[in-house]
C-alpha cells in the first residue's frame, strides 16, 4: 500500500471529486423528490428525507477530506525540499571538488 500511495495525491483529489459529485447528485435527487411529490406519485414516508441527508452528509465528508488531503499533499510536497525550478546551466559557480 505504501507504494500505492505513499508518493502521490492522487487519491485525495479523487475524494474531493467525488464528493463535490455527490453533493450535486443530492441536489438533483432532491428535486427528483420534489418533482415526484409535485406531480402526485405516492413517496414512501420519510424515504426521500433519509436518503437526501445520507448523500449529502457523505458528499459532504468527503468533500472536507478532499480538502483537507490536498492541504496535506501540498504540505508534503514542500517539505520534501524538492526545487522548483531547473537549474540549465552553472554560471561564476565554482563547485568543490
Amino acid at each position: 500500500m505504501n507504494g500505492l500511495f505513499g508518493s502521490t495525491s492522487k487519491p485525495l483529489k479523487f475524494c474531493l471529486v467525488f464528493g463535490c459529485t455527490m453533493v450535486f447528485m443530492s441536489f438533483l435527487l432532491g428535486g427528483w423528490y420534489v418533482l415526484q411529490k409535485l406531480l402526485g406519485w405516492a413517496l414512501t414516508p420519510g424515504l426521500s428525507t433519509t436518503v437526501l441527508m445520507a448523500t449529502f452528509f457523505s458528499g459532504i465528508q468527503l468533500l472536507v477530506l478532499g480538502l483537507v488531503g490536498e492541504y496535506v499533499g501540498r504540505i508534503y510536497e514542500e517539505v520534501k525540499g524538492r526545487s522548483t525550478f531547473i537549474v540549465d546551466r552553472r554560471i561564476n559557480f565554482k563547485l568543490n571538488d
